[in-house]
């Protein structure tokens, strides 16, 4: 592990687009397109950080369904890995168009407010069978990409 690492200076020289590092290409913020009625599940699977994980899912142009319920608000769901269960299940609703942008996010919260895409945030995203896996790094000026992973698989 790296310590001292601030990702915010290198996302600036690119205006925010992805950055390569130690051969890992790193993001913001992931984006994927979503079908009308599709059915994702989201799975944390480990923390290490001082504070606490969660993850910000906005969907352009429509809603999400989340237990039953719609969520239409812009700003999109909060799912914070400690007090979400361990998988959640969600509908998209893409409004008038057949196929949105899904957009996650790596936030935190550090005790007085919630956080995200300052100082060491970034996120590295493998791709895995029926979806994609997250390594994120919290406002931490470090490297180890372990503060939070979890996973975003569509269900067949």
């Amino acid at each position: 592990m790296n310590d001292d690492v601030v990702f915010e200076d290198m996302f600036r020289s690119t205006l925010g687009q992805p950055i390569n590092y130690k051969d890992k290409t790193l993001v913001l913020v992931d984006s994927m397109s979503v079908n009308d009625g599709e059915h994702i599940r989201i799975v944390f699977e480990t923390t290490d950080s001082e504070w606490k994980q969660g993850i910000s899912l906005v969907i352009e142009d429509g809603s999400i369904v989340v237990a039953g319920k719609e969520v239409k608000d812009k700003r999109g769901i909060g799912l914070w890995e400690d007090t979400a269960p361990k998988a959640v299940e969600l509908v998209t609703k893409t409004g008038k168009k057949p196929i949105s942008r899904l957009n996650i996010h790596n936030v935190w919260h550090n005790g007085r407010f919630i956080d995200y895409g300052h100082n060491g945030a970034a996120m590295w995203v493998e791709e895995i069978p029926n979806g994609r896996r997250y390594h994120c790094n919290d406002g931490h000026p470090d490297d180890d990409l372990n503060d939070l992973v979890f996973r975003i698989e569509r269900m067949t």
